[in-house]
């Protein structure tokens, strides 16, 4: 349980974080649907945030396809 609310914690920590660094932001996916991930990042700066975006959107399947369904 003490695991859990450091790592929750940490997470919600990284996430204002990058909330500071980056004010935009995009949500891909559907939480009840295989998961969401959120993707911070600057439009002013377009290359950067599209290498983001696949980044994640590799990364949320990846991890899709680790999940195993009884």
């Amino acid at each position: 349980m003490i695991k859990r609310r450091l790592i929750a914690r940490h997470n919600h920590s990284l996430a204002v974080a990058m909330k500071a660094v980056y004010q935009d932001s995009i949500d891909i996916g559907t939480p009840g649907k295989g998961g969401a991930i959120k993707v911070y990042g600057d439009t002013g700066d377009p290359d950067d945030y599209q290498r983001r975006i696949d980044n994640a959107v590799a990364l949320l399947k990846y991890t899709r396809s680790q999940l195993v369904v009884d």
